[in-house]
């Protein structure tokens, strides 16, 4: 059996009657009144036994069946007395659900105590406890790091904590309230307040990702910049915006650090973070280039040829320059989205030839032209496009 205590003695009308939330924190993660409610209700329609101990009184929470208006319905009742609800309270909820709003109901009074215990506990005079019998709620017990914090943080970016462990959502006084669409390098949790709907999930779940980008602007420091930065596409860090923030100042080794990677993982640093060190902080990407030799300067010249007389009109577009290397990966040319340009690499010369450095001029031209990003729908219609409208020219008739 799990059991939630807490010093006190809980007053049961609070238990059935809605709107009442009379937590006595002053910054509760609860406060519409009805998450007990709903918990009791999913539990019971889960087919739980729970007791609830409030000093020397106990009573059971069960169900009842009635008919409604011609319908059946499974009333709750404390004890003898009807709680004034069904067990249709929270029909979308899962037992995890539940086990989330009792642990927060818990935290949110004084000397909260949560845990699992083999033997019947008496009643104890100023102690409230909820006592819950159950193969799922004890599965939920168990798996509860998935959705409540327990471990310390490595970082604090002024309200939000960052935790070691990659998660798949976004924490608020440690209890998950956002899913992010792609999994997290980190655990992200918010200490100042956020606006929750009644089932404890963020109201506004897009600010999240802005307000955790925001923090690492203004806070972070460079061993965590150095990986956020350079999230691969696996990572929601990779899509956080750090460019345009008014009033959001960058700390004081977010310049650096971007200056240090864009010199060694450029292809690999985020753009935002990119068009903001350029804008704001003066800088200048840069990777070591290199003099062309004759045969290169031939090859890059006979690339761009083709190009223009396959529709890709490259000359002069964009500065385009011959550098040493991208960084890792195996990165052979790269579009820079901030400063406009195209870097291809000594490497692509020597291994792709001249259809290798126009293949390279293609793509990043429709990076920069465009704006179409790797592997995307846009990027395949353009080429698809493109291929279409040369058989057209070779064939001499539209189609």
């Amino acid at each position: 059996m799990i059991i939630f205590e807490n010093s006190g003695e809980i007053d049961l009308r609070t238990v059935s009657t809605f709107g009442c939330s009379v937590k006595e924190s002053k910054n509760p993660i609860g406060y519409f009144g009805t998450g007990l409610k709903f918990a009791l209700a999913v539990l019971l329609r889960a087919g739980h036994k729970i007791t609830i101990q409030s000093g020397l009184k106990e009573l059971q929470v069960t169900s009842r069946n009635d008919l409604i208006r011609g319908k059946d319905f499974s009333l709750v009742y404390l004890g003898e007395s009807p709680a004034g609800f069904t067990t249709e309270l929270g029909k979308n909820w899962e037992v995890w659900m539940a086990y989330r709003e009792l642990h927060c109901n818990a935290k949110d009074e004084p000397e909260s105590k949560i845990f699992w215990s083999g033997e019947w506990l008496t009643a104890k005079r100023g102690v409230t406890r909820l006592i819950v019998e159950g193969d799922a709620i004890e599965k939920a017990h168990n798996s509860r790091e998935d959705f409540i914090l327990e471990s310390q943080p490595i970082a604090k970016l002024g309200s939000i904590e960052v935790h070691s462990k990659p998660s798949s959502g976004f924490f608020y006084r440690g209890i998950k309230v956002v899913d992010f669409q792609k999994p997290a390098m980190f655990t992200y949790n918010q200490t100042d307040k956020v606006e929750l709907t009644e089932d404890r999930t963020a109201k506004d779940p897009y600010s999240v990702a802005y307000a955790i980008s925001r923090a690492i602007l203004s806070h972070g420091e460079s061993s965590l910049l150095e990986k956020v930065l350079t999230a691969t596409d696996n990572n929601i860090e990779s899509v956080f915006d750090y460019h345009g923030w008014s009033g959001h100042e960058p700390g004081r080794d977010f310049f650096p650090t971007v200056a240090k990677l864009q010199k060694n993982s450029l292809n690999k640093i985020n753009q935002t973070a990119l068009k903001l060190w350029r804008e704001k902080g003066g800088g200048i990407i840069s990777p070591r280039r290199i003099n062309a030799t004759e045969i290169q300067a031939q090859t890059l010249e006979k690339a761009i040829s083709f190009c223009e007389d396959s529709g890709f009109m490259v000359r002069n577009e964009y500065p385009i320059f011959i550098v040493e290397t991208l960084g890792e990966a195996g990165c052979m040319a790269m579009a820079d989205m901030a400063g406009k340009q195209i870097f291809l690499t000594e490497y692509l010369f020597s291994t792709g030839g001249t259809k290798g450095v126009a293949r390279a001029l293609i793509e990043e031209y429709a990076h920069l032209k465009f704006g179409y990003a790797d592997c995307t729908r846009e990027m395949q219609n353009f080429l698809f496009g493109k291929v279409i409208s040369l058989a057209e020219e070779l064939t001499g008739e539209p189609l």
